[in-house]
């Protein structure tokens, strides 16, 4: 068997994927990881540490596997088994061995949703969402790399115009987005009184911001201080409690 020249036997780095669906994923990866950061950063104190943490990873994990889509490092990984396969003897059953992997794969990501979910204990849903997400989309990754020709073939294969490794790969990183987007919402729901610039602030049940006002007066281009407008409190409303009839009335009722 021939090796062609490369960094790494046939593989040398440049852009994976050249086509729309790929720039397309790859932006989708930047997104993922630029909201979970801007989730950790901006909404950390509201999270249980363990649940800061696993967003920071995650958002780091994110970006990797975005510069890892075009630089197609899981072909570099491929190559690398390929070639030791060649050196050890063992090509010619590689079947055998993939199929091993694969299934050792499949139980390590069971594994890692377990784990994720006992690390996760006591979180919001939300994170718990995106630990499942991003798992099945780190096993994606690896099968792919394992270059296995049934899920090969499983993976290319297309259906009304529509490939299957698409769906996986774009799937996950979307269950990914909404875990993040549903993530925030909530810890904006829980905002309450943050020292913002201009007084304290706290969110109500529908996510409006309740803080003071600040009024300013524009006089020959400068803005002067005026007074600071407090937010009204919602009134709490009395029970009723319906009037008893006189005795009068009493005493004709009888």
């Amino acid at each position: 068997m021939t090796v062609s020249d490369g960094w790494i036997g046939r593989w040398s780095p440049g852009i994976g994927d050249p086509t729309i669906i790929g720039w397309v994923t790859v932006g989708l990866y930047a997104l993922g990881a630029w909201q979970s950061y801007r989730l950790v950063k901006r909404h950390s104190h509201l999270m249980k540490p363990r649940e800061a943490t696993l967003w920071r990873i995650l958002a780091l994990g994110l970006l990797a596997l975005g510069i890892n889509k075009q630089l197609d490092l899981q072909s570099a990984l491929t190559e690398i088994g390929r070639m030791i396969a060649v050196q050890q003897g063992w090509y010619v059953r590689r079947h055998e061995v993939q199929k091993e992997f694969i299934y050792t794969i499949a139980v390590c990501a069971g594994l890692a949703v377990a784990g994720a979910a006992i690390y996760a204990r006591k979180v919001h849903a939300a994170t718990v969402l995106a630990l499942v997400g991003s798992v099945c989309l780190l096993a994606f990754v690896v099968l792919r790399a394992a270059s296995f020709h049934h899920v090969d073939a499983l993976i290319n294969s297309e259906y009304i115009g529509i490939k299957m490794n698409w769906l996986f790969e774009i799937g996950g990183i979307c269950i990914i987005l909404a875990a993040g987007r549903w993530r925030l919402r909530a810890a904006l729901a829980q905002t309450k009184d943050f020292p913002g610039v201009t007084g304290v602030i706290s969110m109500d049940a529908n996510r409006n911001a309740i803080k003071p006002a600040v009024v300013l007066k524009l006089m020959d281009t400068q803005f002067i201080y005026q007074e600071t407008i407090q937010p009204e409190q919602p009134s709490q409303a009395t029970p009723t409690v319906p009037a008893s009839p006189s005795p009068s009335v009493s005493r004709r009722r009888r």
